[in-house]
């Protein structure tokens, strides 16, 4: 059994990494350029000095409470994690990504195997709805609360539900006979 759950594990990450791979490079993410980049590269050099999350307004306690408010109504409101000196070299990313979505796969895997007597339809509607559940937990705040675009928050929420949609083929096809 342990066998079969990290082969399907491994089945499973890998099919959500390529559609992910796929989705942001050849798709693409609906985000917005700024108009004048350079001039918001100084902006951040100058104004976010180090690696990080930084809000305009900022909510915190030593922030003028007044001019929060006020800049929270009529804007503009930015949400911006920002990487002060670059991002570590892709490949780590990619490792990293893979790292997650393997643990997500192993995690659904033996939810999964916690049910009794599905076939593989339903075993695909599990998996694909696990995979609706955590783009909407974790994509809606985002939109709620930071600001994120109908169009981005809607990208990221397919994304996620069709990566899972795919792995959860392979995954209730490796998983049959369990």
């Amino acid at each position: 059994m342990r066998a079969l759950k990290m082969k399907a594990s491994l089945v499973g990450a890998v099919i959500v990494f390529l559609w992910s791979w796929f989705s942001w490079v050849a798709v693409g993410v609906p985000a917005k350029t700024f108009k004048d980049p350079a001039a918001m590269v100084e902006a951040f050099k100058e104004n976010a000095p180090e690696n990080g999350v930084y809000m305009l307004p900022s909510m915190g306690r030593d922030s003028d409470r007044a001019f929060a408010e006020k800049l929270y109504m009529e804007g503009p409101v930015v949400h911006a994690a920002v990487e002060a000196h670059g991002m570590r070299p892709v490949g780590l990313s990619m490792v990293f990504a893979f790292i997650t979505q393997f643990i997500g796969a192993y995690a659904i895997t033996c939810l999964l195997l916690r049910t009794k007597g599905l076939k593989y339809g339903k075993k695909v509607l599990f998996i694909t709805g696990v995979g609706f559940l955590v783009a909407w937990l974790g994509v809606v705040p985002g939109w709620i609360w930071k600001g994120f675009s109908p169009a981005y928050s809607i990208f990221l929420i397919l994304d996620i539900i069709i990566a899972w949609f795919l792995a959860g083929l392979a995954m209730a096809k490796v998983l049959r006979k369990s």
